[in-house]
């Protein structure tokens, strides 16, 4: 494992267990930048190479840990690799912030879509872009209609695995993971950097952004949406969308006819007057208000 990492390097710790027993008295390294590049693990080495007396020699030149000099000498290797380190980061973060301006695909390829390779007018490699693979596609078309139409993550994940489709890590499917794919904007087009949408994505989308947001909606909709409910109809995909948030001040058998709710997020919202007549309402505002009492699946 890199030296650069934050990580904790297992080897290099029973590197340190080993010389700390007493079963090592030398190290041979590349050079001392090599060994370690952070300035806390290299005062570290120190202390315990001077505690032991460890010899360290390096290919790229002797350093006696023994000595001020040689100690100093670590020190300033030490201070320009985790410079190079820290320019080197730099240069990267802007890199990838400049790809995701431009709409370029990064990271793992998602489910639907393959790799082509590209090349230059010399024939040499010039990076890749994602394509839309047909079967896989036509399967997430398929569960986001399924999932608009009501059906459990669950049964998406059944859906998937029963027609032989795997993870990219070739393990089978599972509601969370299938929650998590259709929450990806990438399907609707979109590329997204440090979880925000930045740009339009240079890929063909699989989905609308009309699909994309009734998925959301049904994702993000307050209550157990995906959890089987005892003893009484499944909600559709409307009670689901028009699930509301109560007021409660009073216990139900407490409560009038005329307990309010706040639908804060909805477009549209079902009424209900004293008689149980029902009808619906066009709601033009960020917050809407309406009258009659909940219906309540299971609860």
């Amino acid at each position: 494992m890199s030296a650069t990492k934050s990580k904790i390097r297992p080897e290099y710790e029973r590197l340190l267990a080993a010389i700390e027993s007493g079963s090592i008295d030398a190290l041979i390294v590349y050079d001392v930048d090599r060994l370690t590049r952070t300035p806390t693990e290299l005062e570290r080495f120190i202390a315990l190479a001077d505690k032991r007396r460890t010899a360290l020699a390096s290919i790229g030149g002797e350093v006696d840990l023994a000595t001020p000099q040689g100690r100093l000498t670590a020190r300033i290797k030490g201070d320009v690799a985790r410079h190079e380190v820290e320019q080197m980061s730099r240069r990267l973060k802007r890199k990838f912030q400049e790809n995701a301006k431009d709409g370029k695909a990064h990271g793992v390829t998602p489910f639907g879509y393959v790799r082509e390779r590209l090349t230059d007018d010399q024939g040499r490699d010039a990076g890749y872009r994602e394509v839309i693979e047909p079967a896989q596609a036509e399967a997430i078309r398929e569960l986001y209609r399924l999932l608009i139409a009501g059906e459990s993550l669950r049964s998406l994940a059944a859906y998937l695995n029963d027609r032989g489709f795997k993870t990219g890590r070739g393990n089978a499917f599972a509601g969370n993971t299938v929650g998590n794919m259709l929450r990806r904007p990438r399907y609707a087009g979109h590329r997204t950097h440090a979880k925000q949408i930045v740009s339009k994505g240079q890929w063909e989308p699989i989905i609308t952004q009309d699909t994309y947001d009734q998925a959301i909606a049904v994702l993000t909709a307050p209550g157990p949406a995906h959890l089987p409910r005892t003893g009484t109809q499944a909600p559709t995909v409307r009670d689901r969308l028009m699930w509301p948030v109560w007021d409660r001040a009073a216990p139900d058998h407490q409560q009038s006819p005329q307990t309010v709710l706040r639908l804060p997020w909805l477009h549209e919202a079902h009424t209900a007057n004293g008689t149980g007549a029902r009808g619906r309402e066009r709601i033009h505002g960020s917050d809407a208000v309406a009258t009659g009492r909940s219906r309540r699946y299971g609860r």
